[in-house]
């Protein structure tokens, strides 16, 4: 019968020959799931960024925006009124419709940072409309994305940004020029943190 002690010993044996986690490196465009086209979203109600890419020998940019829904009121109202310009604005571009309807089309959406406290509902909000609107829309959370593409899971957010914009302009350089944002690059972020792990899915 064994006894406590040699049980201890037996569980420290086996940590100590546990194989070591192999050592973080970015992610390169071989290590994304290619040929498919992705609708990837940042999402909070004063700004959405989208993009619409696929990865092939580099990462190609079809389409990218933000989209900025006015607010009126104080309080709830103010939410609700950007939720319904929200709305209004994805049905106002009908090309945008039929990308998240398109089951041809992966969607991904980044998770809301519900409880922690700074104006949650804004992601929690706008993530579901557009969760909503879509065709099978992965959730996709920051701390996934910070493992993926930057090798930390838990970031300070002033460390974080200018963490995930070097990412992603390492692998989209045109992503520096103007008429991107960080909403439209941390949505980038977001997509090829989905096709890295469908990709990892069938290695």
């Amino acid at each position: 019968m064994k006894t406590i002690t040699a049980d201890a010993r037996e569980q420290l044996r086996a940590r100590r020959t546990a194989p070591a986690r192999p050592p973080w490196h970015p992610p390169k465009v071989t290590d994304f799931l290619p040929h498919l086209r992705m609708l990837a979203w940042d999402a909070s109600l004063a700004n959405i960024g989208w993009v619409l890419f696929q990865v092939t020998s580099r990462v190609e940019v079809e389409a990218h925006a933000t989209i900025h829904p006015r607010q009126f009121s104080d309080g709830y109202m103010g939410t609700w009124e950007r939720m319904k310009g929200l709305q209004e604005a994805l049905w106002d571009h009908p090309h945008l419709i039929r990308w998240m309807q398109d089951p041809e089309v992966l969607k991904a959406v980044e998770a809301p940072l519900v409880g922690h406290g700074h104006r949650a509902e804004s992601s929690l909000v706008a993530g579901g409309v557009v969760w909503g609107e879509c065709e099978a829309c992965a959730v996709v959370s920051a701390t996934h994305v910070s493992a993926v593409m930057l090798g930390k899971p838990k970031m300070l957010s002033a460390e974080r940004k200018p963490a995930i914009k070097a990412a992603v302009l390492r692998l989209v350089p045109e992503a520096a020029t103007r008429g991107w944002d960080e909403h439209q690059r941390d949505a980038m972020s977001v997509g090829l943190t989905r096709l890295h792990d469908l990709r990892e899915a069938i290695r």
